[in-house]
C-alpha cells in the first residue's frame, strides 16, 4: 500500500498485524503505531510534502 500527498496530512489505519513501513515528510511529524518487522510481506509506504503522517492500528 501506498499512500502520497504534497500538501496534507496523511493517516493510514491497518488491521493488526506486523508491517515493513517507510515514512517521510518534508515537514511534519510521524507516528507509527502499528507493529513493523522489516522481513513482512505487508509493506506500507506513507510520505508527504507539508504535513503528519501517520499509520495506526484500526480501533
Amino acid at each position: 500500500m501506498e499512500s502520497r500527498s504534497g500538501d496534507g496530512s496523511v493517516t493510514i489505519a491497518l488491521p493488526e498485524a506486523a508491517y515493513r513501513v517507510t515514512t517521510e515528510t518534508g515537514d511534519g511529524g510521524v507516528e507509527v503505531s502499528v507493529p513493523r518487522d522489516e522481513t513482512s510481506s505487508h509493506v506500507v509506504s506513507a510520505h508527504t510534502g507539508d504535513g503528519k503522517v501517520t499509520v495506526r492500528t484500526v480501533n
